[in-house]
């Protein structure tokens, strides 16, 4: 009796891993016919870029502790669903992820901003140069890109007409367009900057433009990890599914090669799912 246990255990053992394989990668019962989706989707997201942006070169230029913006991602994705549970997909996108940044200093003290008074009135009436100086710093970080993105999907719901789940992605960016620009306006109505360094300026002289041109050292490729939940609402066998989703993408790599300049977005994304 004994000897038979032992040679009838290991088949049991192999038919319940042989179950387990098949419950994974094979369809169950009322899908629809076809295990892939295309999706057309559009993404609305808050951008924060981190770390302190070291754009200029001169030491008293002012820095940013941080940018933050929005922008919209559009794109197409394709969906291979293993079965009700798991699926995996890819996709292809064009992204915006500028941010800017702004603040006030009162009486600046760097060269930079060495202002000269002058008068609204007719020739001698007195200048008043015990006003305050009031200088606004504002940048701008314009940063768009086209990415291919991989995905893994996880459903812990998997009603016949609503499922929710986990995605874990990753992101490969590539830029398609970066600009940089850094000016200064000063507030104060009677006063104009000196610009002994000949920055280029406008309105009058009351605003400088220390820096308008692309990022320079900026990495042509940033590459992100992208964790989120998402539903889909609409019957298995439907021809189209309609899928809410909220995301998070952290920047892996830098936007700066010599800085810790990073892009982190969060945002909502709605995709409609075509079966094919």
């Amino acid at each position: 009796m004994s000897l038979l246990t032992r040679r009838t255990t290991p088949n049991y053992t192999i038919s319940l891993i042989g179950t387990l394989v098949l419950l994974l990668i094979t369809p169950e019962q009322g899908r629809c016919q076809s295990q892939l989706r295309l999706a057309p989707f559009l993404g609305y997201y808050l951008n924060q870029h981190t770390s302190t942006i070291p754009i200029l070169s001169e030491p008293d230029s002012p820095h940013f502790p941080s940018f933050r913006g929005s922008g919209i991602s559009l794109g197409l994705q394709a969906e291979y669903y293993l079965n009700r549970v798991w699926s995996i997909a890819a996709d292809v996108a064009y992204n915006d992820m500028s941010g800017s940044s702004e603040y006030r200093e009162v009486n600046p003290t760097e060269d930079f901003f060495e202002v000269e008074y002058v008068s609204d009135g007719p020739p001698g009436t007195p200048i008043d140069t015990t006003a305050d100086i009031v200088v606004l710093h504002s940048a701008n970080a314009a940063y768009s890109s086209v990415s291919l993105g991989v995905s893994g999907k996880w459903r812990f719901i998997t009603d016949s007409s609503l499922r929710v789940g986990l995605q874990l992605g990753f992101t490969l960016h590539t830029s398609t367009s970066t600009n940089y620009t850094q000016d200064v306006l000063l507030e104060n109505w009677l006063a104009r900057f000196a610009n002994s360094f000949n920055l280029p300026t406008e309105n009058n002289g009351k605003r400088l433009f220390f820096y308008d041109a692309d990022i320079p050292d900026h990495s042509p490729i940033r590459f992100g990890l992208r964790p989120g939940i998402f539903a889909e609402i609409g019957s298995d066998t439907s021809r189209t599914l309609f899928s809410p989703g909220i995301y998070y993408e952290y920047g892996v790599t830098t936007v700066q090669k010599s800085s810790d300049w990073r892009i982190h977005r969060l945002g909502v994304q709605l995709a409609l799912l075509f079966r094919l």
